[in-house]
């Protein structure tokens, strides 16, 4: 942990205030991270909290924090640098896609060399309700970039005037990294799992101790609290990276939805585009089977969803990654648990918010409330 990283003037802030505050500091920043103006899908937050991650990396950088002493200072700013090169791709993953990828196990004889990236790098905005039930707090998005071997981070990020110096890394390997932005009792913390591509399976990931994974903000949370929140990080990721690329039909791209506006050559209106949305028609299967005999209908439970290899082509020998889906058994009966013990919504409710962070989920809502502004520390 590296409470410093992070003004801490900005606990307790608002999002709204916080990426104003941001704004005046750096103006080219919005600009840098939301190169396209969304229609942003009920439930979501707007991409525009990836700010806060690139101002972060930015702020650090300023301040002369090496990332050597910090690895997932690294992490945010070559994951930055990244998407920033890549105009920021963002997609938006429906809930009841990532409630079934919740319920998938991930293969553990999966090598990371076999994960295909639609992009070297994508922001993946989460539904708020399933971030709340699944992380215990509010995660707006999860990031996955996948770096080169010897990268230079070269990134346009300016603080002022100021501008963010490139980073070079001296892995010998390509790396896969996933972080997220967490919002807990109020504070902005982000966290990073991150390994080398070549030679390592999404087992060897999970199981992995503090050295593969970290966090930067300030955190009450102990390391195994900690451990968990990151292997569903890994989990999360690696399961959506595997549904985009096993079931390309479920991506829906993204669109121009309203041409922007021109007044004497000068755009007074950016355009309007429908968003990239992963599992947009997708619909958690359920089965009810119907008691026979003297035996009782199920408890309600899932029957987990795994990955299989199957072999097609030629003389049958290629072989591609399927998705068995999970299955919803016993409909009509109490919702199940997921998996970090939190108990879904009824439904058409939303599940219990435990940060007490989120407002009534409208689109164009901001997301956090406005909290009491703590003084700024000196």
């Amino acid at each position: 942990m590296t409470p410093d990283n992070i003004r801490p003037e900005f606990h307790g802030w608002p999002l709204h205030e916080i990426l104003a505050s941001i704004d005046q500091e750096s103006p080219s920043l919005r600009a840098l991270c939301c190169p396209k103006h969304f229609s942003i899908p009920r439930g979501f937050p707007n991409p525009e909290v990836f700010m806060l991650s690139a101002y972060t990396a930015a702020r650090t950088a300023q301040r002369g924090l090496q990332p050597s002493h910090d690895v997932t200072i690294a992490s945010l700013r070559l994951t930055a640098a990244q998407l920033i090169r890549y105009q920021v791709p963002t997609y938006f993953v429906a809930a009841d896609f990532c409630e079934a990828l919740l319920h998938t196990e991930a293969p553990d004889d999966l090598g990371f060399e076999e994960i295909r990236f639609p992009m070297p790098a994508m922001l993946f905005m989460l539904p708020t309700d399933f971030s709340l039930r699944y992380f215990g707090c509010l995660v707006p998005f999860l990031t996955v970039a996948s770096v080169p071997a010897r990268c230079v981070a070269r990134s346009p990020i300016r603080i002022g005037a100021w501008q963010m110096p490139p980073l070079a890394v001296a892995n010998p390997q390509p790396l896969f990294i996933a972080a997220m932005l967490a919002w807990e009792d109020g504070r902005p913390v982000h966290y990073d799992s991150r390994t080398p591509i070549p030679g390592t399976q999404v087992k060897d990931l999970l199981a992995a101790d503090v050295e593969l994974f970290s966090s930067v903000g300030w955190s009450d949370t102990t390391h195994e609290q900690d451990k968990l929140t990151v292997n569903r990080l890994a989990h999360l990721s690696i399961n959506i990276l595997l549904g985009m690329t096993a079931e390309p039909e479920l991506v829906t791209r993204e669109h121009i939805l309203r041409a922007a506006k021109k007044k004497n050559g000068e755009i007074v209106h950016r355009a309007t585009w429908k968003p990239n949305f992963i599992g947009e028609h997708f619909r958690i299967t359920y089965e009810n089977p119907a008691p026979s005999g003297t035996h009782r209908s199920p408890h309600a439970h899932w029957r987990r969803g795994h990955w299989r290899n199957q072999r097609h082509g030629p003389q049958l020998l290629l072989i591609k990654r399927i998705w068995i889906r999970p299955v919803f058994v016993g409909l009509g009966a109490a919702t199940p648990k997921a998996k970090n013990g939190s108990v879904s919504g009824a439904a058409g409710e939303p599940a219990n918010d435990p940060s007490c962070l989120v407002g009534g989920g409208l689109a164009n809502e901001a997301p956090f409330p406005s909290p009491h502004i703590p003084a700024a520390s000196a």
